[in-house]
């Protein structure tokens, strides 16, 4: 759809924004807000089963707090002493200030009370220069999101300063017409939105279905008519006549990766593979952007953790109560390029005289595999897999023709349902990239939407 243009435009002086209309003006975040950014405590607070929402990064998506994803409970009195330096107010906006996510942000859409930690900057309005939700639109423009990345620091992880955010400019229009730009977004985000939601569905009853595909054909075969045994574990059951159960340390060799210091980490070398090289989908990201590497002195001095091709990789650690990647395993083709294992990524090498490494792929990626590592899983500050629940983890073993036939077949069908995904994947990516140059767009007054908003109210 395309929508009017401003009659008169003017030079904004800020070559990432461009024109802007002349009765708009440009001004740093701070001219605009009641009170200086500032953060959470720079502490670790005790957490607990109840009390007070606690709130860090893992909170903050898509301009929203999921309480869901909260770190945990503080104390009242931890509570009360936080808000002496800060305490959140509907319409605040945060944003992440360091982590892989930095620049993300939300907004405070409840009157309850909660705490934030220090990785979120939180932000106040000055309701008589700017609305709230015109600066979360515009610090969610393509052209605010650049500027925070041109600006990020580089210590252990990205970060960014709240002085820095501070000096950071934005677009401005008249009150009024801020009101009108935001409640048009507001809408047209808002079915945007709902159409991503839709999509995303779709996705997930397709990985529900490669699920259960995956499950029932390395647990019962692929004749349902095949004559079956008790298996002797109860959360199997039964399986057919010729196949057998055996524990991971009969059919495979078994190790933990190196523990690479920051200071092993160089521009030019050897890629190391990652926890965050593993996706919660089940494949290897090996994305020069998400890649760390070592020199060749490094690599020369930690060879044991060289990688093969075939070498399974299971994650070892999450930092989510869900244990979302915790369990999860992908297996290694890359052979054009040396790699090396980081901690807290184990590789599971199998021999394929009893075992294919396909079928045992396919099977470490079953529920019933990551629910024998979950199981042996105890709450900590992150959720570690030990060494012994995935040696002893118990895999189904039919004949190795049957293995061959069941891999065939799950070639087939998994890579079905992956097209399927990758098209819907795609079209939602095609969404967001419309909802982003559309909030750049009318925040930076390159489309007049004062009609629009008006027409919809």
């Amino acid at each position: 759809m395309s929508y009017k243009t401003y009659p008169e435009m003017k030079d904004s002086g800020v070559e990432l924004i461009g024109e802007i209309p002349v009765h708009w003006k440009i001004a740093s975040i701070k001219r605009v807000l009641e009170m200086p950014v500032t953060d959470g405590p720079h502490e670790t607070p005790e957490i607990l089963d109840d009390g007070v929402p606690f709130i860090s990064a893992e909170s903050i998506k898509e301009n929203f707090i999921d309480f869901s994803k909260k770190r945990g409970f503080i104390s009242e009195e931890d509570h009360y002493r936080y808000c002496l330096k800060y305490k959140p107010r509907r319409n605040d906006i945060y944003m992440i200030k360091s982590g892989a996510t930095t620049g993300n942000l939300a907004i405070v859409e409840t009157d309850e009370e909660f705490s934030i930690w220090s990785p979120l900057a939180a932000i106040r309005a000055d309701i008589k220069k700017v609305t709230p939700r015109f600066l979360l639109a515009t610090m969610n423009s393509n052209e605010f999101q650049t500027s925070v990345k041109m600006f990020w620091n580089y210590g252990t992880q990205q970060n960014i300063g709240m002085n820095v955010i501070e000096n950071l400019v934005i677009s401005l229009a008249p009150l009024l017409e801020q009101t009108k730009i935001a409640n048009f977004l507001d809408r047209k985000t808002a079915a945007i939105d709902a159409l991503i939601t839709k999509k995303q569905r779709q996705i997930e009853l397709l990985q529900e279905k490669r699920q259960i595909i995956i499950n029932n054909a390395v647990i019962k075969g692929l004749d349902p008519h095949a004559p079956m045994k008790n298996s002797g574990v109860e959360w199997i059951g039964e399986i057919p006549v010729e196949w057998d159960v055996k524990k991971t340390k009969y059919l495979s060799r078994f190790s933990n990766g190196y523990s690479y210091s920051s200071d092993d980490w160089v521009d030019v070398g050897h890629p190391v593979v990652r926890m965050s090289n593993i996706s919660e989908l089940g494949y290897l990201n090996l994305n020069e952007n998400n890649t760390k590497f070592i020199s060749e002195s490094v690599a020369n001095k930690t060879t044991g953790f060289k990688l093969e091709k075939n070498d399974i990789l299971i994650a070892m650690t999450d930092m989510s109560p869900k244990m979302g990647i915790l369990g999860k395993t992908v297996i290694f083709y890359n052979n054009d390029r040396t790699h090396y294992l980081n901690q807290r990524v184990g590789r599971i090498v199998v021999g394929e005289k009893y075992i294919l490494v396909k079928f045992m792929h396919y099977f470490t990626n079953c529920g019933c595999f990551r629910d024998q590592i979950k199981s042996q899983v105890y709450p900590n500050v992150q959720y570690n897999a030990s060494t012994e629940s995935i040696l002893n983890a118990v895999i189904t073993v039919p004949p190795i023709i049957k293995q061959d036939e069941i891999v065939t077949f799950l070639d087939r069908k998994t890579a079905e349902i992956d097209i399927s995904v990758s098209t819907i994947q795609f079209s939602i990516d095609k969404l967001r990239e419309y909802r982003t140059v559309l909030i750049s767009n009318a925040v930076t007054g390159k489309i007049d939407v004062r009609e629009e908003s008006e027409a919809s109210a």
